[in-house]
Protein backbone atom coordinates (compact mmCIF):
# COMPACT_ATOMS: atom_id res chain seq x y z
CA UNK A 1 0.00 0.00 0.00
CA UNK A 2 3.06 2.60 0.51
CA UNK A 3 3.95 2.11 -2.85
CA UNK A 4 0.79 2.32 -4.27
CA UNK A 5 0.69 5.66 -2.32
CA UNK A 6 4.05 6.74 -3.34
CA UNK A 7 3.35 6.48 -7.22
CA UNK A 8 -0.13 8.14 -6.68
CA UNK A 9 1.34 11.01 -5.74
CA UNK A 10 4.47 11.07 -7.82
CA UNK A 11 1.44 11.12 -11.02
CA UNK A 12 -0.20 13.64 -8.98
CA UNK A 13 2.80 15.63 -8.80
CA UNK A 14 4.11 15.25 -12.26
CA UNK A 15 0.16 16.50 -13.57
CA UNK A 16 -0.37 19.28 -11.25
CA UNK A 17 2.86 20.40 -9.45
CA UNK A 18 3.39 20.40 -5.69
CA UNK A 19 1.32 23.14 -4.43
CA UNK A 20 -1.78 21.87 -6.25
CA UNK A 21 -1.73 18.39 -4.60
CA UNK A 22 -4.29 17.33 -2.20
CA UNK A 23 -5.08 14.35 -0.09
CA UNK A 24 -8.06 12.73 -1.65
CA UNK A 25 -10.76 12.32 1.42
CA UNK A 26 -11.34 8.40 2.50
CA UNK A 27 -15.12 8.56 0.73
CA UNK A 28 -13.71 8.80 -2.87
CA UNK A 29 -11.34 5.79 -2.32
CA UNK A 30 -12.38 2.79 -3.92
CA UNK A 31 -12.34 0.03 -1.42
CA UNK A 32 -9.38 -1.65 -2.83
CA UNK A 33 -5.30 -1.72 -2.82
CA UNK A 34 -2.61 -2.45 -5.67
CA UNK A 35 0.46 -4.52 -5.74
CA UNK A 36 2.50 -1.74 -8.08
CA UNK A 37 5.66 -3.72 -8.91
CA UNK A 38 5.35 -6.84 -11.47
CA UNK A 39 8.03 -8.97 -9.84
CA UNK A 40 6.30 -9.17 -6.50
CA UNK A 41 3.29 -10.56 -8.56
CA UNK A 42 3.32 -14.52 -10.02
CA UNK A 43 -0.10 -15.82 -11.90
CA UNK A 44 -0.62 -19.61 -12.75
CA UNK A 45 -3.53 -21.01 -14.38
CA UNK A 46 -5.42 -23.65 -12.45
CA UNK A 47 -7.84 -24.93 -15.17
CA UNK A 48 -9.53 -23.09 -17.86
CA UNK A 49 -12.04 -21.22 -15.39
CA UNK A 50 -9.44 -20.48 -12.28
CA UNK A 51 -6.43 -19.29 -11.62
CA UNK A 52 -4.09 -18.20 -8.79
CA UNK A 53 -2.17 -15.25 -8.09
CA UNK A 54 0.59 -15.27 -5.99
CA UNK A 55 0.49 -11.92 -3.57
CA UNK A 56 2.79 -10.45 -1.17
CA UNK A 57 1.95 -11.45 2.68
CA UNK A 58 -1.05 -12.42 1.41
CA UNK A 59 0.50 -15.67 -0.31
CA UNK A 60 -1.80 -17.48 -3.36
CA UNK A 61 -5.06 -15.87 -4.29
CA UNK A 62 -7.64 -17.99 -6.25
CA UNK A 63 -9.54 -15.93 -9.26
CA UNK A 64 -11.69 -16.48 -11.68
CA UNK A 65 -10.28 -16.52 -15.06
CA UNK A 66 -13.05 -13.95 -16.98
CA UNK A 67 -10.73 -13.52 -20.42
CA UNK A 68 -7.13 -14.73 -21.15
CA UNK A 69 -4.18 -12.98 -19.56
CA UNK A 70 -1.41 -10.99 -21.21
CA UNK A 71 2.05 -12.52 -21.68
CA UNK A 72 2.90 -10.11 -18.15
CA UNK A 73 1.37 -8.73 -15.32
CA UNK A 74 2.50 -5.53 -14.59
CA UNK A 75 0.32 -4.71 -11.71
CA UNK A 76 -2.65 -6.68 -9.16
CA UNK A 77 -5.81 -4.95 -8.00
CA UNK A 78 -7.26 -6.16 -4.77
CA UNK A 79 -10.66 -4.99 -4.34
CA UNK A 80 -13.89 -5.51 -1.44
CA UNK A 81 -16.69 -4.77 -4.04
CA UNK A 82 -18.36 -8.54 -4.25
CA UNK A 83 -21.68 -7.22 -2.52
CA UNK A 84 -21.82 -4.32 -5.24
CA UNK A 85 -20.67 -6.80 -7.69
CA UNK A 86 -23.82 -9.72 -6.77
CA UNK A 87 -27.07 -6.87 -6.27
CA UNK A 88 -26.08 -5.14 -9.59
CA UNK A 89 -25.68 -8.51 -11.25
CA UNK A 90 -28.87 -9.86 -9.83
CA UNK A 91 -32.28 -9.04 -8.70
CA UNK A 92 -32.42 -12.04 -5.71
CA UNK A 93 -29.80 -12.66 -3.89
CA UNK A 94 -30.11 -15.79 -1.29
CA UNK A 95 -28.08 -16.68 1.48
CA UNK A 96 -27.74 -20.57 3.61
CA UNK A 97 -28.71 -19.49 7.21
CA UNK A 98 -25.54 -20.38 9.06
CA UNK A 99 -25.64 -20.48 13.11
CA UNK A 100 -21.85 -19.05 13.05
CA UNK A 101 -22.40 -19.02 16.57
CA UNK A 102 -22.79 -22.16 17.13
CA UNK A 103 -20.27 -23.63 14.27
CA UNK A 104 -17.61 -21.76 15.67
CA UNK A 105 -18.02 -22.98 19.52
CA UNK A 106 -15.48 -23.81 21.32
CA UNK A 107 -14.29 -27.79 22.07
CA UNK A 108 -12.22 -28.08 24.99
CA UNK A 109 -14.70 -28.85 27.25
CA UNK A 110 -14.39 -28.50 30.74
CA UNK A 111 -11.83 -30.19 33.54
CA UNK A 112 -13.64 -32.74 34.22
CA UNK A 113 -14.89 -33.53 30.68
CA UNK A 114 -11.77 -32.29 28.38
CA UNK A 115 -13.14 -32.11 24.32
CA UNK A 116 -11.76 -34.05 22.03
CA UNK A 117 -9.59 -32.79 18.88
CA UNK A 118 -9.49 -29.02 20.45
CA UNK A 119 -6.20 -28.16 18.26
CA UNK A 120 -8.40 -29.20 14.81
CA UNK A 121 -11.50 -27.49 15.89
CA UNK A 122 -9.76 -24.19 17.00
CA UNK A 123 -8.29 -24.28 13.22
CA UNK A 124 -11.53 -24.87 11.65
CA UNK A 125 -12.92 -21.99 13.75
CA UNK A 126 -10.04 -19.70 12.68
CA UNK A 127 -11.04 -20.56 8.99
CA UNK A 128 -14.74 -20.09 9.56
CA UNK A 129 -14.38 -16.59 11.25
CA UNK A 130 -11.52 -15.72 8.96
CA UNK A 131 -14.01 -15.60 5.99
CA UNK A 132 -16.51 -13.02 7.12
CA UNK A 133 -19.64 -14.85 5.79
CA UNK A 134 -21.64 -11.93 8.24
CA UNK A 135 -19.74 -9.79 7.16
CA UNK A 136 -20.43 -10.31 3.17
CA UNK A 137 -24.54 -10.65 4.22
CA UNK A 138 -23.92 -7.40 5.70
CA UNK A 139 -22.21 -6.04 2.93
CA UNK A 140 -24.25 -7.07 0.60
CA UNK A 141 -28.01 -5.93 2.35
CA UNK A 142 -26.26 -2.21 2.79
CA UNK A 143 -25.58 -2.56 -1.54
CA UNK A 144 -29.20 -4.04 -1.56
CA UNK A 145 -30.80 -0.84 -0.12
CA UNK A 146 -29.55 1.21 -2.96
CA UNK A 147 -29.99 -1.39 -5.73
CA UNK A 148 -33.50 -2.67 -4.85
CA UNK A 149 -32.52 -6.14 -4.73
CA UNK A 150 -33.96 -8.74 -2.33
CA UNK A 151 -32.18 -10.47 -0.57
CA UNK A 152 -33.02 -13.69 1.46
CA UNK A 153 -31.86 -16.35 3.97
CA UNK A 154 -33.09 -20.02 3.76
CA UNK A 155 -32.59 -23.04 5.84
CA UNK A 156 -29.00 -25.08 5.41
CA UNK A 157 -30.25 -28.07 6.33
CA UNK A 158 -29.56 -31.42 4.22
CA UNK A 159 -28.19 -28.98 1.37
CA UNK A 160 -25.40 -30.58 0.80
CA UNK A 161 -27.14 -33.98 0.53
CA UNK A 162 -29.99 -33.11 -1.66
CA UNK A 163 -30.36 -33.41 -5.20
CA UNK A 164 -30.14 -30.01 -7.16
CA UNK A 165 -31.99 -31.80 -10.24
CA UNK A 166 -35.27 -30.26 -10.48
CA UNK A 167 -36.47 -33.88 -11.58
CA UNK A 168 -35.36 -35.35 -8.44
CA UNK A 169 -34.45 -34.14 -4.93
CA UNK A 170 -33.20 -36.95 -3.48
CA UNK A 171 -31.85 -36.26 -0.31
CA UNK A 172 -29.04 -38.81 0.56
CA UNK A 173 -26.10 -38.83 3.06
CA UNK A 174 -24.12 -41.36 0.57
CA UNK A 175 -24.41 -38.88 -2.57
CA UNK A 176 -21.66 -37.06 -1.06
CA UNK A 177 -18.78 -39.61 -2.68
CA UNK A 178 -16.29 -36.76 -1.25
CA UNK A 179 -16.01 -33.60 0.13
CA UNK A 180 -15.90 -31.84 -3.56
CA UNK A 181 -18.03 -34.12 -5.61
CA UNK A 182 -21.79 -34.61 -5.37
CA UNK A 183 -22.89 -37.93 -7.55
CA UNK A 184 -26.64 -38.40 -6.92
CA UNK A 185 -27.49 -42.15 -5.70
CA UNK A 186 -31.16 -42.49 -7.57
CA UNK A 187 -30.89 -40.24 -10.84
CA UNK A 188 -26.88 -40.31 -11.38
CA UNK A 189 -26.53 -36.76 -11.66
CA UNK A 190 -22.89 -35.31 -10.68
CA UNK A 191 -21.19 -32.28 -10.05
CA UNK A 192 -19.35 -30.40 -7.21
CA UNK A 193 -20.90 -30.66 -4.14
CA UNK A 194 -20.46 -26.61 -3.71
CA UNK A 195 -22.43 -25.58 -6.94
CA UNK A 196 -25.01 -28.25 -5.88
CA UNK A 197 -25.81 -27.08 -2.80
CA UNK A 198 -25.95 -23.37 -4.04
CA UNK A 199 -28.86 -24.46 -6.22
CA UNK A 200 -30.56 -26.36 -4.15
CA UNK A 201 -30.71 -22.55 -1.68
CA UNK A 202 -31.09 -20.68 -4.81
CA UNK A 203 -34.30 -23.47 -5.42
CA UNK A 204 -35.19 -22.98 -1.55
CA UNK A 205 -35.11 -19.18 -2.13
CA UNK A 206 -37.34 -19.09 -5.10
CA UNK A 207 -39.76 -21.29 -3.61
CA UNK A 208 -39.76 -19.39 -0.15
CA UNK A 209 -42.39 -16.97 -2.03
CA UNK A 210 -42.56 -13.15 -0.78
CA UNK A 211 -39.61 -11.77 0.04
CA UNK A 212 -38.64 -8.55 1.79
CA UNK A 213 -36.02 -6.54 -0.87
CA UNK A 214 -33.31 -4.60 0.24
CA UNK A 215 -34.96 -1.34 0.66
CA UNK A 216 -37.71 -2.86 2.97
CA UNK A 217 -41.09 -3.36 1.07
CA UNK A 218 -42.03 -6.07 -1.24
CA UNK A 219 -42.17 -4.55 -4.76
CA UNK A 220 -39.08 -2.88 -5.24
CA UNK A 221 -36.89 -5.23 -6.25
CA UNK A 222 -35.80 -5.04 -10.33
CA UNK A 223 -36.90 -8.09 -12.05
CA UNK A 224 -33.92 -10.79 -13.10
CA UNK A 225 -32.14 -13.94 -12.52
CA UNK A 226 -31.31 -15.07 -8.94
CA UNK A 227 -28.15 -15.90 -7.35
CA UNK A 228 -27.58 -18.02 -4.30
CA UNK A 229 -24.25 -18.10 -2.37
CA UNK A 230 -22.65 -21.19 -0.72
CA UNK A 231 -20.32 -20.69 1.78
CA UNK A 232 -17.31 -23.03 2.52
CA UNK A 233 -14.55 -22.96 5.24
CA UNK A 234 -11.98 -23.32 2.60
CA UNK A 235 -13.03 -20.12 0.67
CA UNK A 236 -15.07 -17.46 -0.23
CA UNK A 237 -18.76 -17.70 -0.57
CA UNK A 238 -19.55 -18.63 -3.77
CA UNK A 239 -21.98 -18.17 -6.61
CA UNK A 240 -24.31 -20.55 -8.67
CA UNK A 241 -26.75 -19.03 -10.67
Amino acid sequence: MLQQTLKDLDVACRRYGTAKVRWKTKTRWRPSFRFPTPGQISVETINHRWGRVFLPKLGWVRFRLSRPLSASVRSATVSCDGAHRLTRDYAHVVFEDLNVRGMTASASGTATAPGARVAQKSGLNRAILDKGWYGLEIAVRSAARRTGSILDKVPAAYTSQTCSNPACGRVDAKSRDSQALFTCTACGHSEHADVNAAKCIKARGRAAGPVVSGRGDFGAARVGEASSTRSTARGAPRAAV
